[in-house]
């Protein structure tokens, strides 16, 4: 386990934040959009990509 930088999860290069869901309508694009915006407004470049089947 690392130590904790206070950074939050999924800012530093090359990390991926995945968001996961059971069932649809449970918020998960919601929540991916509303983090996104927030780390934008930080300053931190936000990138989204999807993977459709």
């Amino acid at each position: 386990m690392g130590t904790n930088t206070g950074a939050a999860f999924g800012t530093g290069a090359g990390q991926l934040k995945g968001f996961i869901g059971a069932a649809p309508g449970v918020g998960k694009t919601y929540t991916m959009l509303r983090e996104a915006v927030s780390l934008k407004e930080s300053g931190v470049d936000v990138v989204e990509a999807r993977q459709c089947d």
